[in-house]
């Protein structure tokens, strides 16, 4: 929390000096100094709302990544008694082609 109000803080006083030094080239120095203040206010502010929007828009994200259930495994000897071991599969006959005139009908060429 703190170090969120310390980049605000700056922030917020970078845009008072930039906005204190530009307008101070066309306004009374009153005008410059009541302009910077509501440009540090918006800044600081934005910096709040802004943190905001992107912790709900990552909190959305990352439902999966909060917490993952655990599988416990007390005891591998009574996993082998209940289910028994599977046999190696026989090897299983490759890609064979279907010949062409037997996808298609041979009937009336419709």
């Amino acid at each position: 929390m703190l170090a969120k109000l310390k980049i605000n803080m700056t922030m917020g006083v970078i845009a008072f000096l930039f906005t204190y030094l530009f307008s101070f080239l066309n306004n009374t120095w009153q005008t410059s100094l009541f302009r910077a203040i509501g440009g540090f206010i918006i800044f600081f502010l934005l910096g709040f709302v802004l943190s905001f929007i992107l912790k709900q828009l990552a909190g959305n994200k990352n439902v999966s990544l909060e917490e993952e259930p655990k599988l416990v495994v007390e005891n591998n000897s009574e996993i082998e008694k209940d289910h028994p071991k599977v046999e190696e599969l026989t090897e299983e006959p490759g890609f064979q082609a279907v010949p062409l005139h037997s996808l298609h009908h041979q009937g009336n060429g419709k």
